[in-house]
């Protein structure tokens, strides 16, 4: 990652820290105090909890530094297949070209989106050969024949069908760990929050592209279809990416009952919990040792200045005019 990269990641986290501490948590606080009583403030309960679970895996997401209370769990959400309904299965069974399944979720709504976005999604997938599922809730002006909607389809069981080709979503976190549990090949049309950058892990990885769903147009979202389809390098690191993020001891959630079980049998697991939680600020990003650091040779270098000053001043107190007086005074 270049300067600017590490820049940018640096400015958004100072910007997620201070919208979490001066919006998020007092919010959060509000509500347990109103709806369970007066809490301890809730900073307290993070400082004080055992173990912490986040839902990621470092096959997607990279290498981060973690103590031993952190433990991954990603796709916990990815259950067991089941099987589909029977007019389902015939429909995924005779897409013999393969079926690209289109969903934004609950973030976006058919109401919600625009006539001239709708419509120019509606004419790139009457285009192609593929069946095309697509999580719509409202009526279409009009239906290509390759086209099936529905308000709510069995996402994670459509994924494990042989025949899906592509994902087109809005990249929640949830709809990506089943994704690559298929090893599916995904557009990623982010709309808020963890969105980004989970579009960003995705096309980092190879397994996919992002688009700003504001861009969308008719030639920019047939295109960038095409391509994910014809290049076959985003469904081979789909695979790579996927046999990465299966490949473990234990499923997601085997490691967190082992985990939460382990807690319990070490009465809390003290030895878990790292000391950074009770450090102020200052001691946890060493501001204190670093303003020693910068001051000792900045005093150093103050003390060297008058000291030169001094001595310059010397020299010229004993020049020649200062002979002469001498002289005269003789």
């Amino acid at each position: 990652m270049d300067f600017v990269g590490r820049f940018m990641n640096t400015v958004e986290l100072i910007q997620i820290m201070f919208y979490y501490r001066t919006v998020m948590v007092p919010e959060e606080q509000r509500l347990a105090d109103k709806y369970l009583g007066p809490q301890p403030p809730l900073e307290e309960w993070t400082t004080n909890a055992s173990l912490y679970f986040t839902n990621s895996h470092f096959s997607l997401y990279g290498i981060r530094p973690m103590n031993p209370s952190t433990i991954e769990v990603g796709g916990l959400n990815v259950y067991p297949v089941k099987p589909l309904a029977k007019d389902l299965k015939t429909l995924l069974d005779g897409a013999k070209n393969g079926v690209v399944y289109f969903s934004m979720g609950s973030v976006l709504k058919g109401s919600s989106m625009s006539a001239d976005k709708r419509d120019a999604i509606l004419k790139v997938f009457s285009e192609l050969k593929e069946t095309v599922l697509w999580k719509w809730e409202d009526e279409l002006p009009y239906k290509p024949p390759n086209l099936h909607t529905s308000p709510w389809f069995p996402q994670r069981d459509i994924f494990a069908h042989p025949n899906i080709v592509l994902y087109i979503g809005h990249c929640g976190l949830l709809g990506i760990h089943e994704a690559v549990t298929e090893a599916l090949p995904i557009i990623c049309l982010p709309m808020f929050g963890d969105q980004h950058f989970n579009a960003a892990a995705l096309k980092q990885n190879g397994m996919g592209l992002w688009l700003n769903y504001a861009d969308i147009n008719e030639e920019l979202f047939r295109n960038t279809i095409t391509q994910v389809l014809h290049n076959s390098s985003f469904k081979e690191n789909a695979k790579r990416i996927s046999a990465a993020f299966l490949d473990r001891p234990m499923s997601a959630m085997d490691t967190a009952v082992y985990w939460t079980e382990y807690v319990i049998r070490h009465k809390g697991a003290p030895h878990l919990r790292s000391p950074a939680r009770w450090m102020t600020w200052y001691e946890y990003y060493n501001l204190d040792v670093i303003a020693i650091l910068l001051a000792i040779p900045l005093i150093a270098l103050i003390l060297l200045y008058k000291m030169l000053v001094a001595f310059i001043r010397t020299l010229c107190c004993r020049g020649p005019g200062s002979a002469q007086k001498k002289v005269k005074r003789s």
